[in-house]
């Protein structure tokens, strides 16, 4: 028997969450027994902010990162504004780096199947201070956000 989209989309989250070290089955008996009519989708944000939570406690930035963009994904599915966590997700990334000593970055440009970014490419052999992108990320450009397919895949690349 076939499963239903919400039951694949159900199993799919499962597997994600697992991956990232998350009981999904636990924390939706918890919040289906205050609401058994919660949907999967809810579920599946709620467990991402509870292990967000649980990461910035001890600051994984690279876990953060990952969560962060797991829910820009889920943005962009929801077709919801999505800019500000991406730009967070970088802001994340980017402390990452630097608490591995890294204090520059370039940009990357990802050749997606219609070529990168213009904007990525235009900023490729620029140095950015770490600092400086912390408080303003250039990743994600505003110029090269998709509202139906979210930003770009650009990404940072350490200095060494």
């Amino acid at each position: 028997m076939p499963l239903t989209e919400e039951a694949t989309r159900h199993h799919d989250v499962a597997v994600t969450l697992d991956g990232m070290g998350v009981d999904y089955g636990k924390v939706e008996a918890r919040i289906r027994a205050k609401d058994p009519k919660v949907g999967p989708r809810d579920i599946y944000w709620a467990t991402l902010n509870q292990k967000l939570l649980a990461v910035l406690r001890v600051g994984d930035w690279g876990s953060v990162a990952r969560i962060l963009e797991a829910q820009v994904d889920e943005l962009v599915e929801r077709g919801k504004p999505f800019l500000a966590v991406a730009q967070e997700a970088s802001k994340a990334e980017l402390r990452r780096l630097n608490h591995a000593g890294v204090t520059e970055v370039r940009i990357i440009p990802y050749p997606s199947h219609s070529g990168p970014c213009s904007a990525c490419v235009a900023n490729r052999d620029r140095v950015f201070s770490i600092e400086a992108e912390i408080v303003s990320p250039t990743l994600p450009h505003q110029t090269c956000v998709d509202a139906a397919s979210g930003p770009c895949d650009c990404w940072y690349a350490a200095i060494v």
